[in-house]
């Protein structure tokens, strides 16, 4: 009588052990596999903000860092906590001299104490590595540059043009 017992207890020992093994094996395979390696560089977020007297302000947000010839998004906003708001603004890709793009030309009308909030997407000039200017000019209300890092990581500039007379030359014509 003994024999039958412990032949279950010896067949329930082997399921449990090949189960075991099984999970370990699967467990093995699937958890040591490593992440394929990414020539792309990680996203370092930024927001810039720049802040008028009469509770207005505007800003851009995204990614600091961008691959030539890739696209990225950001979101531009611009906040109005004072009266009815008309203007325009131009969304800009500037490199230490000039205007590289014109990414977005457009007129707001924000009612008080409202805002908008927009998507913005920068295809990066192909087989450029450096520091680029993104860009947001509100006419006589000033602007603001982030600098973004393209094909390189912490890229320096020596310094931006200054893009409202940048803007004013284009529009007369003159250099």
């Amino acid at each position: 009588m003994r024999v039958p017992i412990l032949s279950r207890i010896t067949a329930l020992g082997m399921s449990l052990c090949i189960v075991l093994t099984l999970g370990i094996t699967i467990v093995s395979i699937t958890g040591c596999r490593q992440a394929p390696e990414s020539t792309e560089m990680p996203p370092d977020n930024f927001t810039a903000t720049y802040t008028l007297e009469n509770g207005r302000s505007y800003s851009i947000s995204g990614p600091s860092n961008g691959m030539p010839g890739e696209q990225s998004e950001y979101i531009l906003r611009i906040n109005n906590n004072d009266k009815s708001w008309q203007n325009e603004y131009y969304v800009l890709l500037v490199d230490s001299d000039s205007i590289i793009q014109e990414i977005r030309r457009s007129e707001f009308d924000i009612p008080g104490n409202g805002g908008i909030q927009e998507p913005v997407n920068v295809e990066f000039p192909e087989g450029f590595t450096g520091a680029l200017g993104l860009c947001i000019v509100i006419p006589q209300h000033g602007s603001l540059i982030s600098t973004l890092s393209i094909g390189v990581e912490n890229a320096i500039t020596t310094g931006w043009p200054d893009v409202t007379q940048l803007i004013q030359s284009a529009e007369t014509g003159s250099e």
